[in-house]
């Protein structure tokens, strides 16, 4: 069997959003890999996606 390449790794990602009501756990200790030729979809409800993930993985 082909040994996969891994081309995105995290482990134990965590993401708080701090509301007016107190802080909102998105992820708690999340593991992510993601292989090369895997296809990957990330899908949410709201349009502002792109700053959840530059958020989470910090891309800019």
């Amino acid at each position: 069997m082909k040994e996969s390449v891994r081309v995105v790794e995290a482990r134990k990602v965590d993401l708080v959003f701090q509301t007016s009501d107190g802080p909102v756990h998105a992820l708690s200790e999340i593991d992510l890999e993601i292989n090369k030729g895997e296809f990957v979809s990330l899908i949410r409800t709201f349009w502002l996606w792109k700053n959840d993930a530059v958020t989470l993985f910090g891309w800019s």
